[in-house]
């Protein structure tokens, strides 16, 4: 079911992983550290809550390889910042993923290198502020970032933008992955039906 018309994108396909803090700095510890990442093709984005930056567990590896599998690539390139700890993770990725992965690192000092995972974690965090905001409406008390629910809305950030954010040319990223629209959501995260 997975396009693989080459117009897409064009030479090797991209994913560019980087890190991002969560939460608020205060009387209590509310922050976490999430893995977030973008796909150059389709647009689409991974997220993921983190023990810490350069956490190379079985759980974290598997659910990025999946993610890279999702987006249907069998060779590409993944890329990142200079920073050690996302070094560990993409090695531990290109040495467990059976398909061929290349690394690319962006020059030190020069964010604009890495300008495809910060759109992606600018992406990430506005429509983690809006559903946090809205979770906290519809369940009626404030969301501590070191909570399950928010974890699991983490998780949810990526559906909701690979599945119902469309880009310039009206597409969603599942829809240039799939070559179809995804179901629409009935209700938001947190909402009672």
């Amino acid at each position: 079911y997975k396009n693989n018309n080459k117009n897409v994108g064009e030479g090797i396909p991209i994913i560019a992983l980087d890190y991002k803090s969560a939460g608020q700095e205060g009387k209590y510890d509310d922050k976490i550290t999430v893995i977030v990442g973008r796909d150059k093709m389709s647009k689409g984005l991974i997220a993921h809550h983190t023990l810490a930056k350069g956490d190379c567990s079985d759980w974290i590896i598997d659910k990025l390889i999946s993610d890279i599998d999702y987006f249907g690539h069998n060779e590409l390139i993944l890329q990142a910042d200079n920073e050690n700890p996302i070094k560990v993770v993409l090695e531990a990725i290109k040495n467990k993923r059976t398909k061929k992965i290349f690394l690319q690192y962006s020059k030190p000092y020069d964010p604009k290198t890495n300008g495809l995972a910060e759109k992606g974690v600018q992406d990430f965090v506005d429509q983690l502020k809006s559903n946090k905001i809205a979770l906290e409406r519809h369940i009626g008390v404030k969301v501590n970032c070191r909570t399950p629910i928010f974890q699991w809305l983490i998780e949810l950030i990526p559906v909701i933008v690979n599945r119902h954010q469309g880009g310039h040319d009206g597409k969603t990223a599942h829809s240039r992955i799939y070559n179809r629209h995804p179901k629409e959501l009935e209700v938001s995260f947190g909402e009672q039906v």
